[in-house]
């Protein structure tokens, strides 16, 4: 995903979303190819863990 297109998602503008994509990447949740960004196995575990915990809440 480009992060003019995650930046549209949730609704943050280009600057935020690059500072926010190297928070993740130093995390290692993420990572960046040319094409765009994708979520790591770590990343996609927290998803899920927190989908899983909001799920339970609603």
């Amino acid at each position: 995903m480009s992060r003019a297109t995650f930046g549209k998602e949730i609704h943050l503008g280009e600057g935020a979303v690059k500072t926010l994509i190297s928070h993740l990447k130093e995390a290692e949740m993420i990572k960046s190819v040319r094409s765009g960004n994708f979520l790591t196995d770590k990343g996609k575990n927290l998803h899920h863990n927190y989908k899983k915990l909001f799920q339970m809440n609603a």
